[in-house]
């Protein structure tokens, strides 16, 4: 179903390149944004069925380097360089197809660049609400130690993405954001997939 609204926003997306013109020219911002990001797994995902117990870190911290360009009020295609943080897992193993018996850990933590659409419904004279969905095309990099060795390899991938929030138009050239988005199907090898959601607030100027 995410995947499915993020295709709904491109097309809507698209369809609004024809809306005319009301305001101001088409403008180019830069932004930078930072936030909370938490990821969706659990202790489970890192268990070839040798678990004894364990547990994971769930949320850190993320950012975003933007790039927005601004058609028209009601439509901008955007570019960003994202960082979703890391999860972490530590647990004790009986030994087992991938676990050897004893302490065992790992983490795994996401770069990636997305590419998305943005529609915007104007709900005062200088804010606005938005969706977004596009792709965010990924490098998950993950660590395992246990008794054997630690361990390191990478995941590349493309997964949509969704989100939505409230921008804040400062003055003419200046904006603030405070945003939600999804990141759908991050996979970290043998262990599975994962979904990241980010809180992130951001602030963009146009030169």
């Amino acid at each position: 179903m995410p995947a499915r609204v993020a295709a709904w926003l491109i097309v809507s997306a698209l369809s609004l390149t024809l809306w005319p013109a009301t305001a101001a020219a088409q403008q180019l911002y830069w932004g930078f944004g930072m936030g909370f990001t938490r990821h969706d797994t659990s202790a489970a995902d890192w268990d070839d069925g040798s678990l004894i117990d364990g547990g994971v870190s769930r949320s850190d911290f993320g950012f975003k380097l933007i790039a927005s360009y601004e058609m028209n009020p009601r439509l901008a295609w955007e570019a960003a360089f994202v960082s979703l943080g890391e999860h972490s897992f530590e647990g004790r193993s009986d030994g087992g197809d991938f676990w050897l018996s004893g302490d065992v850990r790992g983490k795994a933590s996401t770069l990636g660049v997305s590419g998305s659409g943005v529609v915007r419904w104007p709900i005062g004279e200088r804010s606005s609400a938005y969706a977004r969905g596009g792709l965010l095309y990924w490098n998950t990099d993950v660590t395992i130690d246990d008794e054997r060795a630690r361990e390191s390899g990478g995941k590349t991938g493309a997964s949509p993405l969704v989100g939505g929030g409230l921008e804040f138009e400062l003055d003419r050239a200046m904006r603030v954001r405070v945003e939600w988005e999804r990141y759908l199907n991050i996979e970290k090898g043998v262990f599975g997939k994962y979904d990241v959601d980010m809180l992130s607030a951001s602030f963009l100027v146009t030169f």
